[in-house]
């Protein structure tokens, strides 16, 4: 088809201006090795051609956002800039690409599909600055990432200001359409670099992951696409339960289920068996029909094997076909087949 093909041509030319935009050089180690898993950067070398498909879109969205914002904006900042630092490990000096760059102010940018609101909903708008950029669940892969590069920049450009921008669709509640919808929005947060303590643990860490053949973090594995291709058998890092921040998010998930029952029947008491019409949809007291089929009837008609393709076994009788079945001497687990499902509960 010709516009699988015009998109596939865009693609691979996209490709090849990205791999000569961040050719890596062996003298530098690189901000995303300190922190990606080190499986990952060895096996990117070696097998990079047979899972390229897998990074095109984000690669796609990436260079889209960033020429947009500096095509149209009329800045003067430098895409892609590579930065050399003055820190050093193992002997090589700690390297990086800044998004958008310039000498007060640098901009790292992100574009994930969804990324949610932590708790409550908030008011549409078309961007969340300041503290509303805290109302999100931003990856905290991202926020290393973007407080580690502003350490480094910071170093020689003591009072830059940086960036986090997302570009990303999220949930907001529309008060002129009166109802929760997904949109498009940008999420801004500004960064502070990483201190000195965190930064000695970063690299810390890195040195024992390299050693160990570990992950950064716990959900790599699940998304790398060596380990999906079965390239790469993976090692999960085990991910430690913060129970206190479990319990209050339980505890804050309670108090606004018991709200949301208040308003529920607050709105059963005025509305009083009616209904009302808003933006298309009824609210309200409804008709809907219900259906059941006499059993009975449908046994004078039916064959007992088509019956039974139909018909599902009652849960709450369950105890009695085991008796049924026992009166019978015949083992009730022969007639049941048992699965292990994992659920969320609350």
């Amino acid at each position: 088809m010709e516009v699988i093909k015009i998109i596939e041509e865009a693609k691979k030319s996209l490709v090849r201006k990205a791999q000569e935009t961040f050719n890596r050089s062996e003298s530098y180690i690189y901000l995303h090795e300190l922190l990606q898993c080190p499986l990952k950067i060895e096996l990117e070398g070696k097998y990079g051609e047979l899972i390229e498909p897998e990074k095109i879109n984000e690669i796609v969205d990436g260079f889209l956002t960033e020429d947009f914002l500096t095509r149209f904006s009329g800045t003067s900042m430098v895409n892609n800039y590579l930065f050399i630092s003055d820190r050093t490990v193992n002997g090589k000096r700690i390297a990086t690409h800044v998004d958008l760059f310039s000498e007060r102010l640098a901009l790292e940018i992100k574009t994930p599909t969804f990324t949610f609101p932590k708790g409550e909903v908030p008011v549409e708008k078309e961007y969340y600055t300041e503290g509303e950029a805290d109302l999100f669940n931003i990856p905290e892969n991202y926020i290393l990432q973007a407080r580690l590069q502003c350490l480094l920049l910071r170093d020689r450009h003591p009072d830059i200001e940086y960036f986090l921008a997302l570009k990303t669709t999220t949930k907001v509640y529309s008060p002129d359409l009166m109802r929760v919808r997904m949109k498009k929005v940008w999420i801004v947060k500004k960064v502070q670099p990483l201190t000195e303590e965190e930064f000695e643990k970063v690299i810390r860490d890195y040195l024992n992951r390299k050693i160990e053949g570990l992950p950064g973090w716990s959900w790599e594995c699940r998304y790398c696409p060596f380990y999906r291709n079965t390239i790469c058998e993976g090692k999960q890092k085990e991910e430690v339960v913060n129970e206190e921040e479990v319990l209050r998010l339980y505890a804050e998930y309670l108090r606004k289920k018991e709200e949301l029952a208040n308003l529920e029947n607050t709105l059963k008491l005025m509305l009083k068996g009616r209904s009302v019409q808003m933006e298309g949809r009824v609210i309200g007291y409804v008709e809907r029909e219900s259906v059941k089929w006499d059993i009975e009837k449908l046994k004078e008609v039916c064959e007992k094997d088509e019956l039974c393709r139909f018909v599902t076994i009652n849960w709450r009788r369950h105890k009695e076909i085991e008796e049924i079945l026992e009166a019978k001497g015949l083992d009730p687990e022969k007639f049941r087949d048992k699965q292990i499902k994992r659920e969320f509960k609350l």
